[in-house]
């Protein structure tokens, strides 16, 4: 694990976020796919991450760390790939 997924992982866990592979409208099976084939999850059109991070906005803020869109986006991807590890 990099240094920016170890600093990511801390927020995911911090913040408390969860995933439920059914509401982003993939299996963990498809995930895992995804993830062999770009560990950056860049291969999901940035537009979905995008939409998903808006979620987390007061997730950030309650919990006293800044939100911006790139925050929750790379939060987000994190989630997933923490998921499909089993760390989730």
């Amino acid at each position: 694990m990099n240094d920016h997924q170890k600093k990511f992982s801390k927020i995911v866990k911090k913040l408390g976020v969860k995933i439920s592979f059914p509401f982003l409208g993939k299996e963990r099976e498809q995930w895992e796919k995804l993830i062999k084939s770009d560990p950056h999850l860049n291969n999901i059109d940035l537009v979905v991450w995008d939409r998903l991070s808006h979620s987390l906005r007061e997730m950030f803020h309650s919990k006293g760390e800044s939100w911006s869109l790139a925050n929750g986006v790379c939060t987000y991807k994190e989630a997933v790939r923490m998921e499909v590890r089993g760390d989730g």
